[in-house]
């Protein structure tokens, strides 16, 4: 793998809709998720592929493949806690 360069200048804000988009994405997705625990996750080969290259084409050196993955899962379910609540009432209902 190639080594990571310096970190390049975030988009500025004012600049166009396009450059505050990614930078936006960036701010959000793309910045360190420590954590002080880690599981193994076995994903599908096509959801590996495109983390790894959008990491490797970004080369930051703040995150990884897991840090992204993990932003994503946990904005995901932050973004969808409501119905995900109402999927685990349900399923917990048909238990009893």
């Amino acid at each position: 793998m190639p080594a990571r360069k310096e970190e390049p200048p975030l988009p500025e804000a004012g600049g166009t809709s396009a450059e505050q988009d990614i930078g936006e994405y960036i701010n959000s997705h793309l910045n360190d998720f420590s954590s002080p625990g880690r599981n193994p996750l076995h994903i599908d080969k096509e959801a590996y592929r495109l983390l790894a290259d959008l990491v490797w084409i970004v080369r930051r050196k703040d995150f990884t493949i897991a840090g992204v993955a993990s932003r994503i899962i946990m904005d995901h379910f932050r973004e969808n806690a409501g119905l995900i609540e109402k999927i685990k009432e349900f399923y917990k209902r048909q238990l009893y």
